[in-house]
């Protein structure tokens, strides 16, 4: 027999809480709200209904659910958001599934059903399917910005359960505007701390696209007036997305270094690492980057990640802020090792003689400019600037060979001829 918490997230949901906590009578054993600091009756409301109130300050979205589930009573989670609620049919589902036992590898999935303006979308948002029910030992959501999706410890096995979960989005086309407006900074964020690049043409192509996509092969033309605004709004959130990215990369400290002003070498704090999956010999032909960046940004931090066995050669050259064992890390597991890359919140990452599982990291890991040669094939699809420097006409000296990885950042070794300098 399933024991199930029902877990929601709150900020001002008078509006909603009670109809989400009335849906689930019947399923829930305990039904748990965390709440970031309403100010409306969302706390009288959801006590009043029964439910278990804890106030919690906003950490983001997948980390306010994962800090929610946490709290949790029992192993099962139904993870609603405040204005979700289930549906008679569903509800029976729950209720009958719950009466039986599951390994936890199970997660289910449910249709949503989304209303906009108070009338359910025949077309558009129509049918999604979402897994809200899991093991807590199962899954956590993952995400740092938004659009928080669940990661899975293993394989899921979903089975998809009949009924609808009932989505009241929008009461009006200003409140749709408003989030759009947060949602698409938000966004913009994550896609430059994961290194994507995006123009204002592309952001008005790519609108024009969705809304084609939506309004006439989606059949969003026969919800009428509000499929009409709805696939509107989701052009115009798709171009505020790009727009906002390219204002990010404008103003951004980290992708003015070319530039070179002088001000900003001798002010600009960061962590850099640089990760050598090389033998002895090529980690001692890396180890001058870590020089090369300590005089170009004086007040910098320079981590170099190597396996085991180079520690001594890494330390004894005595420039870098601290070594990483590569062994080390890969004997976590993948989240860990992600985490601990996060933790060390790292402005760019140099990969020579690159190992594809740390690159693999890096990039979960959102560092925003990851360096590498483009001829590693293996690493390549986790780096957003490569240096080409197979394509040199005459061999390049072999002490500078890695180090033409740091020119994204505006370093250039004297070493290298200048006509290399000028060229990818």
């Amino acid at each position: 027999m399933m024991r199930i918490s029902v877990v929601v997230i709150t900020l001002n949901e008078q509006e909603n809480i009670g109809r989400c906590i009335d849906s689930v009578q019947g399923v829930a054993d305990e039904v748990l709200v965390v709440d970031s600091g309403s100010t409306d009756a969302t706390y009288r409301i959801a006590v009043e209904k029964g439910a278990r109130f804890v106030s919690h300050a906003w950490e983001g979205y997948s980390a306010q659910k994962n800090y929610a589930n946490g709290l949790a009573a029992h192993p099962w989670i139904l993870s609603l958001d405040a204005d979700e609620c289930l549906s008679d049919e569903l509800r029976q589902s729950l209720i009958y599934i719950a009466a039986h036992d599951f390994s936890a590898e199970t997660v289910f999935g449910m249709n949503r059903r989304t209303a906009y303006c108070g009338r359910f979308m025949r077309r558009i948002w129509a049918r999604e399917c979402k897994v809200r029910l899991f093991h807590k030992d199962m899954a956590v959501w993952d995400g740092d910005y938004v659009h928080e999706k669940l990661s899975y410890a293993a394989t899921p096995n979903v089975l998809r359960l009949s009924g609808d979960l009932l989505h009241y989005s929008y009461a009006s086309v200003d409140a749709q505007v408003k989030q759009l407006n947060e949602f698409s900074g938000l966004s913009a964020a994550e896609a430059f701390a994961a290194g994507r690049r995006y123009g204002l043409w592309a952001g008005v192509f790519k609108a024009q696209w969705l809304f084609f996509r939506d309004y006439v092969l989606k059949g969003g033309f026969l919800d009428g007036g509000d499929g009409f605004v709805v696939c509107c709004n989701n052009a115009f959130y798709a171009a505020w997305k790009g727009f906002k990215l390219w204002q990010k990369y404008k103003e951004e400290p980290l992708y003015a270094i070319s530039r070179d002003p002088a001000e900003l070498s001798a002010v600009y704090e960061g962590t850099f690492l640089i990760a050598c999956g090389g033998t002895t010999a090529e980690v001692s032909r890396a180890l001058p980057m870590v020089g090369c960046l300590k005089r170009k940004y004086p007040r910098c931090r320079v981590l170099f990640m190597a396996h085991a066995g180079v520690r001594q050669t890494v330390e004894a050259a005595g420039e870098a802020d601290g070594f990483v064992d590569g062994d080390m890390l890969r004997r976590l597991s993948p989240l860990e090792a992600v985490e601990q890359m996060r933790s060390w919140r790292l402005r760019a990452a140099v990969s020579v003689q690159g190992d594809p599982v740390w690159a693999a990291w890096m990039k979960t890991a959102a560092v925003p400019l990851r360096i590498g040669d483009a001829r590693e094939r293996a690493v390549r699809p986790y780096l957003n600037r490569r240096v080409a420097v197979s394509r040199y006409p005459f061999r390049v000296p072999e002490i500078c060979r890695n180090t033409l990885l740091l020119r994204p950042l505006g370093i250039v070794p004297v070493l290298v001829p200048s006509a290399l300098s000028s060229s990818e």
